[in-house]
């Protein structure tokens, strides 16, 4: 974890100095996958030089049937990994669909989102360090004390970024997206239940032995994602705004499924909880 905390650092701080330094204008847009392709072969080489010098793993030929019974394994992982791109994807085929090249509604959903995106990643690195901790040491007790900690702040706010959305767009982006505050009011339900669709994922179910669900629920998601929009379109009421509503029922989803899951097999929690409560005693 330590070596791949450093790399992923040590790239994003070179993107960001790279951007600021040769990026003055708009025909220098080919910078930014000159640098991100830069800085991901740098981190690779890094990784590999460790992987071989300190930890003496080399490449050695497969046995029989092993790709086979990894891949048959591994499967769900791969398709959930393809269904967490399907809300990007089609939301941007679909706008395509319908809307001209350039159009101000495109272009304001665009940068609502863009700012959606932004604030689910700052969430990340709290469930990507929880998950091994989690997984070692089971501590549900500490899981639900971290949601309580962080839910309070977040709903508060996205209702008083709700209220103010339009002023802010226009205040973060400029006058010209005030509008965009109405797309970015509908879209903050997916702000408000990021962390618990994080924090619901792998950190809570690997440890319960129910990791398997952490994918399908994602899967889920986006089958809801295109029938949803499907049938927006079929029925002529496609509109960015029923886009945004689509978006955050297909989102909530995943929170509704990781909750039933979790609530179905809670006994486990409370089995974790006697044997911690034991071994301290």
């Amino acid at each position: 974890m330590k070596r791949i905390t450093i790399r992923t650092v040590a790239i994003q701080a070179f993107f960001v100095c790279m951007i600021f330094l040769f990026l003055k204008n708009p025909q220098h847009y080919y910078f930014v996958p000159l640098f991100t392709l830069i800085g991901n072969a740098v981190a690779l080489f890094w990784v590999q030089m460790h992987v071989f010098r300190t930890l003496k793993i080399r490449f050695v030929p497969l046995e029989k049937g092993y790709l086979k019974h990894t891949i048959r394994k591994s499967s769900s992982f791969f398709f959930s990994r393809i269904a967490a791109t399907v809300y990007q994807a089609t939301n941007t085929f679909f706008l395509g669909l319908m809307y001209t090249p350039g159009n101000v509604k495109v272009g304001m959903y665009v940068a609502s989102d863009r700012l959606v995106g932004t604030a689910k990643t700052a969430f990340s690195p709290i469930a990507d360090s929880l998950y091994p901790y989690m997984v070692k040491n089971r501590d549900f007790k500490l899981l639900k004390k971290i949601m309580l900690v962080i839910m309070p702040p977040v709903i508060i706010g996205c209702i008083v970024l709700g209220i103010y959305a339009k002023p802010f767009m226009a205040l973060f982006l400029g006058s010209a997206f005030y509008e965009a505050g109405s797309i970015l009011r509908i879209l903050l339900p997916i702000i408000a239940i990021t962390p618990l669709v994080y924090m619901l994922g792998f950190p809570t179910l690997s440890p319960m032995g129910l990791a398997k669900h952490a994918n399908l629920s994602t899967i889920v998601s986006a089958v809801v994602q295109i029938i949803g929009l499907s049938v927006l379109f079929l029925t002529d009421i496609f509109t960015v705004h029923t886009l945004c509503y689509i978006t955050v029922i297909s989102q909530s989803t995943v929170l509704f499924y990781r909750f039933i899951i979790v609530w179905k097999n809670r006994h486990i929690f409370t089995t974790k909880e006697l044997v911690s409560d034991v071994l301290e005693t």
